[in-house]
């Protein structure tokens, strides 16, 4: 309920300031296979296994999430590689799952206090040698840059160790923000990623935006009218396209039909033209995302 209640203050003072994006370029919406839903449920729930203390405590463990969340997940062979949580609350695991021929790298979400105020602090730091022009939300750079060496070892051993899985990055919230720095940054160094965020915020700003959108493979996945992904505010903030916007209800199955594809970075669609805004919503994922903390 804490946490509820920090997430709903801070969202709501920083979702009074935001004026309506302008969008770039033509939208094209449309709705996804049955094969892209199932990969969307089944990263949701690698996300929603960050949140999980066992899953980011003791590396050599299989994923569980104790919250009856990931039932997906826990039927896959999998083994974490490498867990992490640091002094400043960035955590999550990286995992191999043998059943699909996966290496999953993990961010969890805001969980604390630490978390929001790097979240609140939308100063943007210069990061012109990762791309031109390139800037970036400095508090998420920030938390990115404290496990970075340990991380990158970590998933150069792996891919050497499973040269044949793919490599997917992915993150609820704030883990959806470190999972997209880490990943522009690390497909730079040469590695293929996958990238699937969940009620990501916008990172940076629009160079940085159009770069990713044009790094790779990208299911940046917003629901309804999820207060996150409308921040920070669009002045000098942007989204990487394409976005899977997700209508159905927070406690309803999502099918192929609830699933709409929205091309455009800072586009006036999907979540950012969605009414009003939902805590609630931010938490429910294919399930409830955050059903460990």
């Amino acid at each position: 309920m804490r946490f509820l209640n920090l997430l709903w203050a801070v969202t709501t003072l920083a979702v009074s300031t935001i004026a309506a994006p302008t969008p770039n370029r033509a939208l094209v919406s449309r709705a996804v296979s049955s094969d892209v839903l199932q990969q969307l449920e089944l990263f949701a729930q690698y996300s929603a296994a960050s949140y999980c203390e066992s899953n980011i405590n003791s590396a050599g463990d299989k994923l569980t999430c104790e919250a009856g969340n990931c039932a997906i997940v826990q039927e896959a062979k999998t083994t974490t590689l490498y867990e992490f949580e640091d002094e400043n609350d960035v955590a999550g695991y990286l995992a191999a799952d043998t059943t699909n021929n996966l290496l999953v790298l993990s961010f969890r979400g805001s969980r604390t206090i630490g978390n929001w105020i790097d979240n609140i602090d939308f100063i943007q730091e210069d990061i012109t040698d990762v791309c031109d022009d390139c800037w970036v939300h400095g508090g998420w750079w920030n938390a990115w840059q404290e496990v970075a060496d340990e991380l990158s070892g970590q998933i150069k051993d792996a891919v050497n160790q499973y040269s044949d899985y793919k490599l997917v990055f992915t993150g609820h919230s704030l883990g959806g923000a470190l999972a997209t720095i880490a990943a522009t940054v690390l497909r730079n160094e040469g590695y293929t990623i996958d990238l699937y965020t969940y009620g990501s915020p916008r990172v940076g700003n629009e160079a940085l935006s159009e770069y990713i959108t044009a790094q790779g493979t990208l299911y940046r996945v917003t629901h309804t009218n999820d207060a996150v992904p409308k921040l920070p505010p669009p002045i000098g903030y942007a989204h990487p396209s394409p976005e899977y916007w997700v209508t159905s209800g927070n406690d309803e199955t999502v099918t192929t039909g609830d699933v709409e594809i929205i091309e455009g970075t800072n586009s006036s669609a999907g979540n950012a033209g969605a009414d009003g805004v939902s805590v609630i919503a931010h938490l429910h994922y294919f399930g409830d995302i955050a059903g460990c903390i």
